[in-house]
């Protein structure tokens, strides 16, 4: 299946071969390119608050980000893979969603 083979790296054996799995087929993860996990290199802070944004069903693309929240991280590029996700964790906000469940932002509080 597709999800049984999404990482070439994590083998049936690994201890965390099923949660890792899990985690994929709810769109909670998606690895690195050329379908590997690295399942033993520590997590990042991006990765974590990309993971926890997708747990909790909250979408903001970049395009809707106002690049003025870049002072907030200054070793956070708008260019960098989780700028959005970054934002969206740590700036209050009220907002709507879209038809494809993407926030745009109201008001940031």
């Amino acid at each position: 299946s597709d999800v049984e083979d999404a990482f070439v790296d994590v083998p049936k054996e690994h201890w965390a071969h099923d949660t890792i799995l899990s985690a994929y087929a709810k769109g909670w993860i998606s690895g690195y390119p050329g379908d590997i996990f690295l399942p033993e290199n520590a997590i990042t802070r991006a990765e974590t608050v990309a993971i926890v944004n997708r747990i909790l069903g909250r979408r903001l693309r970049f395009e809707d980000v106002d690049l003025k929240y870049h002072a907030l991280y200054p070793d956070l590029t708008p260019a960098h893979w989780a700028f959005a996700d970054m934002i969206e964790a740590s700036v209050d906000h009220h907002y709507r969603r879209t038809e494809d469940a993407y926030e745009i932002w109201r008001q940031a509080l």
